[in-house]
């Protein structure tokens, strides 16, 4: 079993910027979420 291949395959791939869909990777207990410049945004409320 190759770990790093089976790990790598779910390395998330954009095709093309989508500034209404910010990129969310975690681990489940922590989580970044990066926008279209590729850093973490903070909206106000």
């Amino acid at each position: 079993m190759n770990r790093r291949q089976i790990i790598s395959s779910h390395n998330p791939t954009l095709t093309e910027p989508t500034p209404d869909s910010p990129l969310n990777v975690g681990s489940g207990s922590f989580a970044f979420t990066a926008d279209i410049t590729g850093l973490q945004t903070h909206y106000d409320e």
